[in-house]
């Protein structure tokens, strides 16, 4: 009972840390893809901030 616990835990932490792993390099990947315009974004976006000051 207690090892097949363990294992279910153990199953469940690797799913955990593929799920976590896989939107890291989706999010990563997106960045790489998009970092021009995330940077115009967030240029923009400091612009913007800095008028409203």
């Amino acid at each position: 009972m207690q090892e097949a616990t363990g294992c279910s835990y153990k199953e469940a932490t690797e799913a955990l840390q593929r799920t976590v792993a896989k939107s890291i390099f989706t999010a990563y990947s997106l960045a790489t893809t998009h970092r021009s315009s995330i940077t115009e974004y967030w240029s923009s976006a400091l612009a913007d901030r800095r008028k409203a000051w």
